[in-house]
């Protein structure tokens, strides 16, 4: 990944559109910005309807937070959905040993 960000929006906008990153820290990247984008509008409206507002590091937390547990519930997917491909029709599940 590219160390510095780009200020200029329609170049940030651009180099998510157009993947430059591979695989994974294409995904990755593209769900940070999302989530970011997300809860910045969600704090403006907070700001806006109830004149409350979270310090960045909050911020930042609750990102990091959302983007974990995303993170964490397709990995927990893809366990079980591998866990009953692999168990066979005649009632033997082959992911429990003993």
């Amino acid at each position: 990944m590219r160390s510095d960000p780009d200020p200029d929006w329609n170049e940030t906008l651009d180099s998510l559109v157009s993947p430059t990153y591979e695989g994974i820290n294409y995904i990755l990247l593209l769900l940070a910005f999302q989530a970011t984008i997300y809860y910045k509008c969600r704090e403006r409206n907070e700001m806006k309807h109830n004149k409350t507002s979270r310090s960045h590091t909050q911020l930042a937390h609750t990102i990091d937070k959302m983007i974990r547990s995303r993170i964490m519930s397709l990995l927990t997917t893809r366990t079980r959905s591998f866990e009953v491909s692999f168990s066979s029709g005649s009632g033997q599940d082959y992911t429990k040993f003993g």
